[in-house]
């Protein structure tokens, strides 16, 4: 399995040269002068801050992809923990997906069984395969965030699903599970999560999931 890429990788050098002013390897060069390995991350995205006028998300962005390209970070390890997104683009509607996203008969067709959905922020999911957390944010139809806890995992992570609309009426959706302690939890998960994002579609474009024809849910945990 190929190690997944990271946002701050997936950044296209010239959208980094249109939102900053300069070229990515201007930033390499500014940020190797920083000397990052010796100041640490928070001192190396002020000094961006401060000394180069970068906004907040891009002064986090630019080191963190600096310190992946210099070895100082493992591809998908954030500050808090490892992360990896995965995503499929799907002929539906953002508000099919959600509703797929949101509801225990939308979860019961792509993802397990029996599940129960209560969608509301602070409310609480779980499902047959042991999967359980709570919702941090719903904003119908384009987002989705909760907690996501399971025995054999360590709590404390967090998966985000983003609804997005193409100009053909397909939709984009992104699934991020975030906060992962380490890069064999990553690892791990992505798998599960690729599976899923892929009976997702097939739910949403043919009525039916790959867990309904196998009877099971999805192999993340």
């Amino acid at each position: 399995m190929s190690a997944p890429r990271s946002m701050e990788q997936a950044v296209k050098e010239e959208t980094i040269l249109e939102k900053t002013g300069r070229p990515w390897p201007e930033w390499l060069g500014v940020l190797d002068t920083f000397d990052v390995a010796e100041h640490g991350h928070t001192a190396a995205a002020k000094h961006l801050r401060d000394a180069h006028g970068v906004g907040a998300w891009w002064s986090q962005t630019l080191t963190v992809r600096y310190e992946q390209e210099r070895g100082l970070r493992d591809i998908g390890q954030m500050k808090d923990g490892y992360e990896f997104s995965v995503s499929r683009t799907i002929d539906a509607t953002p508000e099919a997906a959600f509703a797929a996203l949101t509801t225990a008969d939308g979860w019961n067709g792509w993802f397990t069984s029996d599940a129960d959905v209560d969608a509301r922020v602070d409310g609480r999911y779980k499902t047959a395969d042991g999967d359980a957390g709570t919702f941090l944010a719903l904003d119908a139809p384009r987002r989705v965030r909760m907690t996501w806890e399971h025995a054999k995992h360590p709590s404390g992570s967090v998966v985000e699903f983003g609804i997005a609309p193409k100009d053909d009426g397909r939709v984009v959706v992104r699934v991020t599970h975030s906060k992962l302690p380490d890069a064999a939890s990553r690892d791990d998960l992505r798998g599960g999560w690729k599976w899923a994002m892929g009976s997702l579609r097939s739910y949403l474009e043919t009525g039916t999931g790959s867990a309904q024809k196998s009877g099971a849910g999805a192999p993340i945990s």
